[in-house]
């Protein structure tokens, strides 16, 4: 199953390698043709792996987290009450 969505991404870059093969064999070095499809066929592979890489850990863990601190509102008021009052640590004047 995973072959068969590999093969057309496969033969689209064995064909822009192949075009970057003709553009510098053509110009008798590597040409701004040639670049420009190596950036195109680079930004399509680089979006192609962000795209299919699988989540996280961290990112399917922080929703669930986020509704428990919501369900419980002593949570957020313990956290805020653990907090040193500023005037007391010399944090007194203002930065601007």
């Amino acid at each position: 199953m995973q072959w068969r969505r590999l093969t057309p991404a496969l033969l689209v870059v064995a064909l822009m390698l192949l075009v970057v093969a003709l553009k510098t064999q053509d110009a008798g070095g590597i040409s701004q043709e040639a670049i420009a499809v190596l950036l195109i066929l680079f930004i399509g592979m680089f979006s192609f792996i962000v795209l299919s890489a699988p989540e996280s850990n961290e990112m399917r863990e922080a929703p669930t987290s986020s509704k428990t601190e919501q369900t419980t509102p002593n949570s957020s008021q313990l956290s805020d009450s653990a907090l040193p009052d500023p005037l007391d640590e010399g944090f007194d004047t203002p930065l601007m």
